[in-house]
């Protein structure tokens, strides 16, 4: 169990973070979600044992490790791009480093290194260096030595970066896989709303969403989306449209949520093209229309704002200016 409590960091007279609270489970994956410069790092640093609190402390399984050195917490961490491979090590030198400085048997670190380059696509690559691989490769061997020692809290930043769509899925799995076979505490820090997603609704966990330095939301991905207490919450984690409370389409989903600053937050899904059953229906004036490759969005102009919607049938092209319905179905969560 990893308890971040109350903890601050300034960088001169700004906060980097301010009074951070996260409590998370054994076998948890939390992520931390939060543009660049919102603190993620900070975060990490601290909990890491790299960066010093200035207020707040760290506990792990109810043991304070605030003023422990990093080389001294049960604390294992993985950089995005692999930074940090040791440049005068081969890859497979690089993963056993950790399992050598246990004093662990030659035969036993080849091993657990064999079985973690196998699970990771890297066979083949154990006498290179890290200047002989691909950025790709090296990040999958700096996840390797983060967890050839298998610590209680795993800590990954942006791990997923440069990756292609193949290895995400197949570094998502293995992350997932060590948190639910060796209940291993994972903090996962990215700035891809997608990635926060399909890490918390896959292993049933949380997004700590992080702006400026504060903790803004932290709940179940879903409740996020279609809930988010504020409008940055609500644009860091998806496409959305603000209506103004006069709109009359604010009324049909003012049953399923609350205004946000005086305004009616929808998701561009909500809204179709299509008819749907007891759903609202809206006729609006089409402004343009949009090739977005795997999709085509409509925006029509209704009541004085601009909504983007998702067309079912690409093949219809519609005059631009003319008369087009839409119908609402706000999605509910109960």
């Amino acid at each position: 169990m990893l308890n971040i409590c109350h903890v601050s960091k300034r960088w001169s007279r700004e906060f980097a973070v301010k009074n951070i609270t996260l409590n998370i489970q054994k076998g948890e994956v939390l992520s931390l979600l939060g543009p660049s410069g919102s603190g993620k790092s900070t975060v990490l640093g601290v909990v890491g044992g790299w960066l010093s609190a200035d207020k707040g402390r760290v506990i792990i399984n109810g043991t304070d490790y605030t003023n422990i050195p990093a080389g001294q917490r049960p604390v294992r961490t993985c950089f995005q791009k692999g930074k940090y491979l040791f440049p005068h090590m081969t890859t497979a030198e690089n993963v056993e480093y950790p399992l050598r400085l246990r004093r662990v048997s030659g035969v036993d670190r080849r091993r657990r290194r064999s079985e973690l380059f196998s699970r990771l696509g890297l066979d083949g690559l154990e006498h290179r260096r890290p200047d002989n691989i691909s950025g790709g490769e090296a990040q999958r061997v700096a996840l390797a030595r983060a967890v050839a020692d298998l610590q209680p809290v795993l800590l990954l930043d942006e791990i997923q970066a440069g990756l292609d769509p193949t290895l995400r899925s197949e570094v998502l799995a293995f992350v997932l896989d060590l948190a639910a076979k060796e209940q291993t505490t994972i903090l996962y820090v990215t700035h891809q709303a997608n990635e926060a997603f399909s890490l918390a609704d896959r292993s049933e966990s949380r997004i700590a969403v992080l702006n400026a330095g504060v903790l803004e939301q932290v709940d179940r991905p879903r409740t996020l989306y279609y809930h988010p207490i504020s409008r940055n919450v609500a644009s860091l984690t998806g496409d959305v449209l603000w209506i103004p409370m006069s709109n009359p389409l604010a009324a049909t989903f003012g049953h399923h949520r609350k205004p946000i600053e005086g305004l009616m937050m929808v998701r561009p899904h909500e809204l179709s093209l299509i008819f749907l059953s007891n759903a609202d229906q809206f006729t609006g004036n089409l402004v343009k229309m949009e090739f977005e490759g795997d999709r085509v969005d409509w925006v029509v102009k209704f009541d004085g704002t601009h909504l983007r919607i998702p067309a079912v049938d690409k093949s219809d092209h519609p005059k631009i200016g003319s008369r087009i319905p839409f119908w609402a179905q706000p999605i509910s969560l109960g």
